[in-house]
């Protein structure tokens, strides 16, 4: 053993109880991996990623902005990123009411909406100047552009006129005096019309014509059951003008003339129509 490095024989006997299965020799630490897409840089230290929920606040400068309310950690924030990045390259964004403040909501509309609600004047001759007024209104106070409350109005008149033309649909009107008085509804309603218009004036008699076809029929019911409990008669009603018959014929003969012509208007029988020329024909007589 004379002449050896003691130091050197203890390092080689170390080395070799590692590779029996000893005590490994002490080696360098492994690299520390690079951190995934979107998380913090890993602390050089210990290695570990930092936990970024513990210690993530909103900056002073955007907290009073009305998205930042739903912004509650780090995957909120990229969530909102994420739903940014897809609106690039877009025409227009969309406005987001759901997360907008009402003065937020205020100043947009205030971008979309006409100078005054009178912009608004896409409304058909004739409609409810209240109604009117108050869709103008609303239109104005939402925000609407003046296409597309004309667009929305067009739409609701056409809805409107379709509606109305089923209620004066002459078709529509044979079915429920059938319905109300059977087969023989032509003679039942040529009678209810007549007692009607006898009893009335000729202004209230040209309000029938203006009725839709259930009010109407509503109207023939109602004189038909007055002649069946009370046994009216056509002879027991006056010409015209009311109930006493005192009307004076040219005023008659004029009312019934317009009644025929207004017949043209509106859903009608055969048998109306025969029943006022009959009275026309009596004021002659």
């Amino acid at each position: 053993m004379k002449g050896l490095d003691r130091g050197k024989i203890f390092r080689l006997l170390r080395n070799r109880r590692g590779e029996a299965g000893g005590e490994p020799t002490p080696a360098d630490p492994p690299p520390t991996p690079p951190p995934s897409p979107g998380e913090p840089p890993a602390d050089p230290g210990t290695g570990k990623i930092p936990d970024a929920g513990s210690d993530f606040a909103i900056p002073d400068q955007y907290k009073e902005e009305g998205w930042v309310s739903k912004i509650k950690g780090t995957e909120d924030l990229w969530s909102q990123l994420s739903e940014t990045q897809k609106l690039v390259g877009k025409k227009t964004v969309p406005f987001n009411y759901d997360d907008a403040t009402p003065d937020q909501i205020e100043e947009h509309r205030s971008t979309t909406r006409p100078e005054n609600k009178e912009a608004y004047d896409f409304f058909p001759e004739g409609a409810n100047k209240e109604s009117v007024d108050f869709v103008q209104g609303l239109f104005f106070d939402i925000g609407l552009p003046v296409p597309i409350g004309k667009e929305i109005a067009e739409k609701f008149d056409n809805q409107q006129k379709s509606i109305l033309a089923k209620q004066f649909d002459k078709d529509s009107f044979v079915t429920q005096l059938t319905e109300a008085f059977g087969n023989g509804h032509e003679k039942v309603a040529g009678e209810a019309i007549n007692l009607l218009k006898k009893n009335l004036s000729a202004e209230d008699s040209a309000k029938l014509d203006s009725l839709p076809n259930d009010q109407l029929i509503l109207m023939y019911k109602l004189a038909d059951n007055i002649k069946k409990s009370y046994g009216v008669k056509e002879s027991d009603a006056a010409l015209g003008g009311g109930a006493g018959g005192t009307g004076d014929k040219t005023e008659v003969r004029t009312s019934l003339r317009k009644q025929i012509n207004e017949l043209t208007r509106r859903p009608h029988t055969s048998q109306e129509k025969l029943a006022l020329q009959n009275q026309l024909a009596a004021t002659y007589k």
